[in-house]
């Protein structure tokens, strides 16, 4: 009953999470790339010199919104946990410089441009990047690319 209760409250999280238009164009991308398999290299590289906001769901559902001045970490409780047990700690907004931005970007786009380490279908454990203004990714459990964008954040979350 939990886990339905928690499916139920992700659902409707994700709903109101991003504006009517920013799901429009997340659809769009994911079904685009769904029908052509074949990620166009423009749309994805987000050029140095634009600065995207980004936002990275790791693979327990806590929520990093990245944007080039500030990390903003909304951790999933026991409550909305899926084993009812895990308990991703205190929020946290941090502002970051340019550097950690950077590190940030590189990630992320590391897991973009590696299609292989895409899949269609969100799993359990699975890492989900959006882009705002661009696409949807959703990032394997065991890529290399999701290990590296985690331990980028957290490395910046835990950092005093």
């Amino acid at each position: 009953m939990k886990y339905l209760l928690f499916l139920a409250m992700l659902s409707l999280w994700l709903q109101c999470a991003d504006t009517h238009e920013q799901t429009s164009q997340t659809q769009q991308s994911t079904t685009k790339m769904d029908k052509d398999k074949d990620v166009n290299q423009e749309q994805i590289d987000t050029k140095k010199s634009e600065k995207p906001n980004f936002r990275y769901v790791d693979g327990n559902n806590n929520t990093y919104l990245i944007t080039p001045t500030s990390l903003d970490y909304q951790p999933i409780d026991q409550m909305m946990s899926s084993s009812g047990n895990y308990d991703g700690g205190e929020p946290v907004t941090k502002e970051i410089d340019e550097t950690q931005y950077a590190a940030i970007q590189t990630a992320i786009e590391a897991a973009i441009k590696n299609t292989a380490a895409h899949i269609e279908k969100r799993e359990m454990g699975s890492g989900w990047i959006s882009v705002k203004g661009g696409g949807s990714y959703k990032i394997a459990y065991r890529a290399k690319e999701k290990a590296e964008i985690e331990k980028t954040l957290k490395g910046i979350i835990e950092a005093e």
